[in-house]
């Protein structure tokens, strides 16, 4: 008899980085109703224009903050210490059995699935799902590009967790779990914005984050990592994206594919919110649709110009500032509509 459990996890509305992709796979399992809570979020960013550490990173806001604030999902965090060397697998095994996902750091030189074994030392994080007789079923950015669904052989997760180095700062804080809170999902909870059993979107509380995202007002964040604090150099709210065009040069230009990756997110769960609101055969629909049409040809641009090794920069920028025009046209009016 082969040994298997597999848990289930779905394509997320947002596909930008490991922290949001896997939470939100697990958060849209019930899309039917959680989708108001995923469009109450996810509409700051910032950007770090200042040269040295984290330069050129862009990310939305706060992002583990929101993990523990989403009344659909319970987060754990075990710290490294509690998992003796050699016993992760066995321990991860039991949360899989407990119907816990787990999201936990590895060191990707040891783990032969990865772009960067044998070559490079990188600590990255990883989502694990299940397992069989002889492997963990994990999801990762494998080859830094896009998600894949991949078997790892036990050994090799082992080496991947084991050998990391101590001196890594581990920015998860330990090994995390998602649960699925299922009493919520079918019975809401006794808050303001569960009405009947079923999450209800606060319009105000909409319209106050996209009117902070507009105005791109400076933030002290309370949450882990304070690197995104402005202090540190990032610029919040949508003038973000306008910082990101004006820094784009020769030696940026190779980094630009992750910020471009955002946008796209963005502008695709801003028309998400849109239909949701509006319906999907509103005028403004239809404009943010053309956007996000703008954001897809820009990308091949900067695609086809990284194959040719040919950059671009002035034709991207120039693409960038008319997109930007008129995306944030599109947000202000759904702000007055609201």
């Amino acid at each position: 008899m082969i040994e298997k459990r597999e848990l289930p996890f779905v394509e997320p509305p947002i596909r930008f980085s490991p922290s949001i992709d896997y939470f939100l796979s697990l958060v849209s399992l019930n899309i039917d109703k959680t989708l108001p809570w995923i469009l109450e979020n996810y509409i700051d960013v910032v950007f770090n224009k200042t040269k040295g550490s984290n330069y050129f990173v862009m990310e939305f806001l706060d992002i583990y903050k929101l993990w523990w604030n989403c009344p659909f999902i319970n987060v754990s965090r075990i710290p490294r210490r509690i998992v003796e060397t050699g016993t992760i697998v066995e321990f991860v095994k039991t949360l899989i059995d407990n119907e816990l996902y787990v999201m936990l750091i590895i060191d990707t030189f040891y783990i032969p699935e990865y772009t960067t074994y044998r070559k490079e030392h990188l600590a990255h994080e990883i989502f694990i799902y299940g397992y069989d007789s002889e492997c963990l079923l994990v999801s990762d950015y494998f080859d830094f590009l896009l998600p894949k669904r991949k078997k790892i052989r036990f050994s090799d997760l082992s080496n991947g967790y084991n050998f990391l180095d101590r001196n890594e700062k581990d920015y998860l804080c330990g090994i995390v779990t998602f649960e699925i809170n299922k009493d919520v999902i079918l019975n809401g909870k006794p808050d303001v914005q569960f009405v009947n059993k079923t999450y209800v979107l606060d319009r105000m509380l909409l319209k106050t984050k996209i009117k902070a995202f507009l105005d791109s007002s400076p933030v002290v964040l309370a949450s882990y990592p304070n690197e995104f604090d402005p202090c540190f150099g990032f610029q919040s709210g949508f003038n973000s994206f306008h910082s990101l065009v004006e820094v784009i040069d020769e030696d940026s230009y190779y980094l630009l594919r992750k910020p471009l990756v955002l946008l796209y997110d963005h502008i695709r769960i801003m028309e998400i919110r849109i239909e949701y609101l509006l319906g999907k055969e509103s005028f403004l629909d239809y404009k943010c649709k053309k956007v996000f049409e703008m954001c897809s040809i820009i990308k091949g641009v900067y695609i086809k110009g990284l194959l040719r090794n040919q950059f671009e920069i002035c034709k991207i920028r120039d693409l960038l500032n008319k997109l930007l025009l008129r995306y944030k046209d599109v947000i202000v009016e759904l702000y007055n509509l609201i």
